[in-house]
């Protein structure tokens, strides 16, 4: 996730203008599943869901 997070970030420049408001629903579907992952006190269910969603978003 962290190369991910790194990629998207470097990305941003060049991906945004292309479509800003689709840049910004998969930026906030991957703060969700960094923030799931990178939680005080991480729950399986939390990081799956938000996961998937992402994955489905991205298929």
């Amino acid at each position: 996730m962290t190369d991910l997070e790194t990629a998207w970030d470097h990305g941003q420049p060049a991906l945004e203008p292309k479509n800003e408001q689709a840049w910004h629903f998969l930026d906030s579907e991957i703060d969700q599943v960094l923030t799931s992952l990178r939680a005080p006190n991480p729950d399986k269910a939390t990081e799956v869901k938000a996961l998937n969603t992402l994955l489905t978003s991205l298929g």
